[in-house]
């Protein structure tokens, strides 16, 4: 990749002349309000619109002089963008978190300005491309860096891939059937490739032309896969999906457990008496309690799944010691227990990936936190066995919260034989925002990924049933009492071309990304047209 050179540093405000702080500017305000836009929020989504981001760091590549100016205006182009479409991030903090504003709104900048720095790598390969290849090239180039960049950013520092390219396009499916073959990831490396090629439109008609042929194979293959039916002999099941609305501030009252449980069962029963579904769902910690230790409100639930015979999903908080020795100090576990229908623990599920900074604090060597934050971070343990809970003809591969996001987190459960993924989430944290919404949207690429349905059930919304495509066939309002039902979800067990060879995939963007710079870097006579800086006097 280009070296960021100390030119990244001139483009720091202050450093730089006025007219090229301007266009900064107003390209960060275009890709901040693409961004918001683009992606999800309560406002209006136009999925288009989350291609200007690229848009603009593609045109900032092409007029840059170096690859270090480049990185700096991309970052300040970004990072705004990021910030703003991320702001929810604050809201928990400050109301659950206990910090002050003055605390909690520097959070999005500072998540902003990360993800920004691998749009600032982005905006230097992109200027370091344009120099060496022709508008073919560069789009398949510029389309590669993105899409490693999105799997980099998947995996490292734990992991965030939030605001990916792909998941942007949930809301028109059509475009968003190629992840079937090519992943979250892939699809993203094609969009973006699409704007590069639409970028350089004025300097050759091969481009607009590849962006066309891209985006019209997009739509061939989305509409092929949007118009095939469930095959024939598969097994359905009927899911409920209870969304209890629990204050999220008055959640975790041990006064309040009590009336809990009771909208719990009020609404569970009811469901049954109007649905008979064969599996009934409750969210994420839906019990405020240990279930494990067989209060008398764990009872309550077990006499009421033997009233009515109908197996329940729940999440619970739940703890064990390793270490059975004086003074052991427990493990906690964000756990989803499964219960058939005599009210028996037959499975369980711990969370597998946990939430850095909510449920943990990663890095403690490293990031030695005062006291007083340190409290507010949870201390739990991830579990480690991704095995689908069973009954009856369901296999439910569990993804408890933004493990959803995760693309090898769902693959590790349909390759160990689940037929349905189960999201369940509590999104009540993030209050009215965008954050739930950008959940489900990305959570919903999983379900085409691995070609099963995803069932998604949430505290206070947005509880969802999407299909195999992608699409939400329906979706519960925030902070609402409501009950979700389908009488057939099919469980599926044919896997797609992603799931079987995802590790492929993902070694061969790498490759091929790699043999690419490679022959920009050993063959110079193959410089672009676009400035004299493909002269052999060029510094690079």
């Amino acid at each position: 990749m280009p070296k960021i050179s100390a030119g990244f540093w001139s483009t720091f405000p202050g450093l730089s002349k006025s007219p090229e702080l301007k266009r900064t500017g107003l390209f960060a305000l275009i890709a901040t309000l693409g961004t918001w836009f683009g992606f999800a929020n309560p406002v209006l989504q136009v999925p288009l619109l989350a291609l200007i981001l690229p848009l603009c760091l593609t045109y900032t590549a092409l007029r840059a002089d170096t690859p270090g100016k480049a990185a700096g205006t991309g970052f300040w182009i970004s990072a705004p963008a990021y910030a703003a479409a991320m702001y929810w991030v604050a809201i928990p903090v400050r109301y659950f978190g206990g910090l002050p504003w003055g605390l909690a709104l520097p959070c999005p900048v500072l998540l902003g300005m990360y993800m920004a720095g691998y749009a600032a790598v982005f905006t230097a390969a992109v200027q370091w491309g344009s120099r060496r290849f022709e508008p073919l090239l560069l789009g398949i180039y510029a389309g590669l860096v993105w899409g490693v960049l999105e799997l980099i950013r998947a995996h490292l520092l734990t992991g965030f891939p939030w605001l990916t390219t792909a998941s942007a396009f949930v809301p028109w499916p059509v475009f968003i059937q190629g992840a079937a073959f090519v992943g979250e990831y892939g699809v993203g490396a094609l969009l973006v490739a699409c704007a590069v090629w639409i970028c350089t439109a004025g300097r050759s008609l091969v481009a607009p032309a590849c962006a066309l042929a891209v985006l019209t194979g997009l739509m061939v293959i989305g509409m092929h896969s949007l118009t095939a039916g469930v095959p024939a002999g598969e097994r359905t099941a009927r899911i409920s999906l209870i969304q209890g609305n629990i204050d999220q501030s008055l959640k975790w009252d041990r006064t309040f457990q009590q009336a809990t449980i009771d909208k719990y069962l009020e609404l569970s029963r009811r469901e049954v008496i109007n649905n008979t579904p064969d599996l009934l769902i409750w969210p994420e910690t839906a019990l405020p309690f240990y279930f494990q230790d067989r209060s008398i409100l764990s009872k309550q639930i077990t006499d009421f799944i033997q009233d009515v015979g109908v197996p329940l999903l729940t999440g619970a908080p739940a703890y064990a010691y390793l270490d059975p020795g004086p003074g052991a100090t427990p493990s906690m576990y964000n756990r989803a227990y499964l219960l058939d229908a005599e009210g028996e623990i037959t499975d369980r599920y711990d969370k597998e990936h946990l939430v850095p900074f909510g449920e943990y604090v990663p890095y403690t060597q490293f990031l030695p936190l005062p006291d007083d934050i340190a409290g507010l971070v949870g201390n739990f343990s991830a579990g480690s066995d991704p095995s689908p809970l069973r009954t009856s003809s369901l296999a439910l591969g569990i993804l408890i919260c933004y493990e959803a996001i995760f693309p090898e987190l769902a693959r590790s459960r349909v390759a160990a034989g689940a037929n349905l993924l189960i999201n369940i989430s509590n999104d009540a944290w993030f209050g009215r925002s965008s954050a739930p919404a950008q959940h489900l949207q990305s959570s919903a690429m999983r379900a085409v990924e691995q070609n099963r349905y995803l069932i998604r059930a949430t505290n206070a919304g947005i509880s969802a049933i999407v299909d195999n495509h992608g699409r939400i066939i329906e979706a519960t309002p925030l902070f609402k009492d409501r009950t979700l039902f389908s009488d057939r979800v099919p469980l599926l067990t044919a896997t797609t071309p992603y799931h079987r060879h995802s590790g492929t995939i993902r070694y061969a963007m790498g490759i091929m990304l790699g043999a690419v710079f490679l022959a920009g870097k050993l063959c110079p006579s193959g410089v672009s047209r676009y400035t004299k800086a493909c002269s052999p006097t060029h510094k690079n």
